[in-house]
């Protein structure tokens, strides 16, 4: 995308606003690497673990008052330095954790309560405006870059020009 948005920024020379529109493909929908993700995210603080083997930290999330909040304990931490805070500590943060004081880390196979967004940590945590409002890699570099991205709908090929 940097060649076409350059194509684009020098041709305009900054007056124009661009919009790129594209089909929901996989690779279009793909998330950056750091990207908060509740996706095999344990329940307790873990030393070394990232949501991707080997890979980037998890980038900050934000608290509902609008302040950020990492995900893993300063380096400078007394007793685990750098370690993976864990389900509980993130929800407890949020203001979430249920009075009961018991709650489990996941369902199996993922299969939550009908409705629920509060039956097990995963689900509480996934169902949050920071874990769900990250949009594609694509879409973030082309807001960043200060144009607009939007996608077709899937499935429908009538509402598609490509198709």
């Amino acid at each position: 995308m940097k060649n076409p948005i350059d194509i684009f920024d020098t041709k305009v020379q900054g007056h124009e606003v661009a919009l790129f529109m594209f089909d929901n493909a996989p690779s279009h929908q793909k998330r950056a690497a750091d990207a908060v993700s509740a996706h095999k995210m344990p329940k307790k603080s873990t030393a070394g673990w990232t949501h991707i083997k080997n890979g980037l930290q998890l980038c900050k999330g934000l608290l509902p008052n609008g302040s950020e909040h990492d995900f893993y304990c300063l380096d400078t931490h007394p007793t685990m330095p750098g370690w993976f805070k864990g389900m509980e500590v993130i929800i407890w943060k949020q203001g979430l954790w249920p009075e009961s004081g018991k709650l489990k880390a996941e369902h199996k196979g993922f299969k939550c309560e009908a409705g629920s967004c509060t039956c097990c940590c995963w689900q509480l945590i996934f169902t949050q405006p920071d874990f769900c409002s990250h949009c594609s890699e694509l879409a973030e570099y082309i807001k960043s870059c200060g144009h607009i991205c939007n996608f077709y709908l899937k499935y429908h090929c009538e509402l598609n020009f490509i198709e």
